[in-house]
């Protein structure tokens, strides 16, 4: 199985299923790839369809995905709380398509061109592992990591049929999901947040609120983190510079 994180999810599964059989109420659910707007951790599904967003040469894996709207994945744990059955597992997801389809959906929900290009998995199984190399060097994540790669590779449909049929599991369409995750990312200034534990940034200058923020690592201070939520809620940006996330 590829990567730590990926055996240690497996690891956790396995003990909750052993918890079920000695008697524990246990019931597992399992979200696929989550989107939505407010993803203000960028994580890997976001950070993905950002990064996409941003480039006019786009080089991809063409794995298959399964995308959900973030909310409906909340509303789908409550379900599997509320109706699912002890020692039972709940696929919470949504539409199953390939990447180079979810790339042709970015670009004409944002209408953004760009030039696309498939990498067989041998090429880009090397290009991931150089890219590791490279952001170890630089102190920063990488873009790709050999475990992506591996995953991909492994990528396959899934199905929420049975959460649907035991649960009363909704979702909404992927089209709905995709769009308002981009109308979000365009305006929302998130590269700003990005830049936010960088000492002496243009945001943090611009909101010297913003600067007591140690970054997503650390604990914000009350004061800050109740501004920072403020503005969000209003739909202000945090910064007030030019720049967009599709530049």
């Amino acid at each position: 199985m590829a990567g730590a994180y990926t055996r240690s999810k497996k690891a956790a599964e396995e003990l909750a299923l052993q918890a079920a059989s000695d008697g524990a109420p246990v019931v597992i659910a399992n979200p696929t790839m989550p989107i939505g707007p407010h993803d203000y951790e960028l994580t890997p599904p976001t950070e993905m369809i950002r990064y996409f967003l941003r480039r006019r040469l786009q080089l991809y894996v063409d794995a298959v995905l399964n995308i959900v709207d973030v909310r409906d994945v909340a509303a789908g744990l409550i379900l599997v709380m509320e109706r699912g059955r002890i020692g039972e597992r709940y696929i919470l997801g949504g539409e199953n398509l390939r990447l180079r389809h979810l790339l042709e959906m970015i670009s004409h929900i944002s209408g953004n061109t760009a030039v696309r290009a498939p990498l067989p998995m041998p090429i880009a199984s090397a290009i991931a592992a150089t890219m590791e190399l490279i952001a170890a060097r630089a102190g920063r994540p990488p873009s790709a990591t050999a475990e992506g790669v591996e995953i991909a590779r492994r990528s396959r449909v899934l199905s929420s049929d049975k959460a649907r049929r035991e649960l009363g599991y909704t979702t909404r369409s992927l089209k709905v999901a995709l769009s308002e995750t981009i109308s979000w990312l365009k305006t929302s200034h998130i590269h700003c947040w990005n830049s936010l534990p960088v000492i002496g940034s243009a945001c943090a200058e611009k909101n010297p609120e913003l600067s007591e923020l140690p970054g997503r690592s650390g604990v914000a201070s009350l004061e800050a983190g109740r501004e920072v939520g403020a503005k969000a809620k209003r739909n202000e940006p945090l910064c007030n510079n030019e720049h967009r996330a599709d530049e």
